[in-house]
């Protein structure tokens, strides 16, 4: 069932299996975020207004944790399995460098209030996210190997079993705090069976083997990966700081209305994560090998691809909003709705700006990436302090997608000067987000 890594090399780059990849990492992670989401709605309805925004402000902490608890060396390993290098060393110093910066956030979160949550819920939503998948070093192992079809079933699976055990959890009447419990321990258990199955068994058997031969140097780990995490980290920091702020200056209602909807949204862009991820590790060897008509190509048929499929979404929620969440988390939270039409347009451009992302770090252009990111989160930050006149949920929508046409900006401009792609295509972006924008503000107008 399970080729070697000589066997797999031969067939890696075939266009059956990228469309494997895509299909099957699109599949998994539509049903997964279907199930999420219908927990979500479990939640709304089941739980306290003030636990269910502290379960959304713990999602929103959990995600920049995983971000920071490798802090860009997913990416380093990814590539560095896609790549024709010994995979026992390259996971050996993905270990360390996941440790170390593990303890460093571990460190940082003393220094960090959060008032949502208890400390002892803070210390759980760590060691949730230190085993979550997204930094999971066997699962990096197949996803640089290109099996994203082994890597979908194990994380599919582990996805509907925890969903089905918090959901019947939540409704029986546990508290927040035991709900996060279980949710770490599911996740262990996910990494225990991962340890069983032969691809990584064969891994984990040549790094023992080999152990003479790793290389140990953390200060050289640190210094490579930390542009790629400070990018990644500011990505996920901007992702969530509609939650995160709202739960600092407003109220549990502002938390519980703006992240109602930002969970619906979010959701919704699985298949551009899935296009990105599978052309990941192509683009890296293009680079490598600096053929970059082959790489451009490839941006460019990734680039059609998600707008192909976001674009036409995103319209077709514009539309819906209103009425999809009265019917999926009820009457109560009709202001979701109308938040949820303001971050339509920015769900295209984030979908954009994450395959960019992947082209940026293949590229080696991790710090001017990490820029963009902090460009566009004080774009959001202006956006909702300047604007008056509405809610503050509201306000962050609006903040969240003008942030990131500023993060797709920045990137734009940075592959421009840099030369080496071409970038003309690009600006179907910009035109295709303005239709989007146009779109949301009639209907915002209309429903209001």
């Amino acid at each position: 069932m399970f080729e070697s890594k000589a066997v797999l090399s031969t067939t890696l780059t075939s266009p059956k299996q990228f469309q494997r990849n895509v299909l099957s990492n699109a599949g998994a992670t539509a049903i997964g975020s279907t199930a999420q989401f219908l927990l979500v709605v479990v939640l709304a309805r089941f739980l306290t207004t003030a636990d269910f925004a502290g379960y959304l402000t713990a999602v929103a902490v959990i995600g920049i944790l995983e971000m920071a608890s490798d802090f860009g060396t997913r990416v380093w390993a990814i590539r560095g399995f896609a790549l024709p290098d010994p995979a026992d060393q390259i996971f050996y110093r993905a270990i360390r460098s996941k440790v170390f910066f593990s303890l460093l956030c571990a460190l940082a979160l003393l220094f960090l209030p959060i008032r949502s949550l208890s400390a002892l819920q803070v210390a759980i939503c760590f060691v949730i996210a230190v085993v979550q998948p997204s930094t999971d070093p066997f699962l990096w192992y197949l996803r640089g190997m290109e099996r994203l079809d082994i890597e979908a079933g194990i994380v599919l699976l582990w996805r509907l079993g925890l969903t089905a055990t918090l959901a019947i959890l939540a409704v029986s009447g546990l508290h927040l705090t035991s709900l996060l419990g279980i949710w770490f321990l599911g996740t262990t258990i996910r990494m225990i069976v991962e340890s069983r199955i032969y691809p990584i068994t064969s891994l984990l058997a040549k790094s023992r083997r080999n152990g003479a031969k790793r290389a140990s140097d953390i200060g050289k780990m640190v210094w490579t990966v930390s542009p790629m995490g400070t990018a990644f980290l500011l990505m996920a920091l901007y992702q969530r700081l509609g939650v995160l702020t709202l739960g600092e200056i407003g109220q549990v209602e502002d938390v519980a209305t703006f992240g109602a909807a930002f969970t619906l949204v979010a959701s919704s862009g699985f298949i551009a994560t899935s296009i990105a991820v599978a052309s990941f590790p192509k683009i890296a060897r293009a680079v490598s090998d600096t053929d970059f008509t082959a790489s451009g190509n490839l941006v460019r048929s990734m680039v059609a691809s998600i707008t192909w499929v976001i674009a036409p979404m995103c319209i077709l929620g514009i539309i819906t909003s209103p009425f999809l969440i009265g019917v999926l988390y009820g009457v109560e939270f009709k202001a979701s709705g109308f938040v949820m039409i303001l971050l339509l347009p920015g769900l295209y451009v984030s979908c954009v700006n994450l395959s960019l992302k992947y082209v940026l770090n293949a590229l080696g252009l991790n710090w001017l990436d990490a820029a963009s990111a902090a460009i566009g989160i004080i774009g959001f930050f202006a956006i909702l302090f300047a604007i008056s006149g509405i809610t503050l949920s509201e306000a962050a929508g609006i903040g969240w997608s003008f942030g990131e046409v500023t993060v797709f900006g920045c990137k734009w401009i940075f592959l421009s000067r840099h030369g080496r792609l071409a970038t003309s295509h690009l600006l179907w972006v910009l035109a295709v987000g303005s239709v989007l924008s146009m779109s949301a503000g009639i209907a915002y107008f209309y429903f209001v």
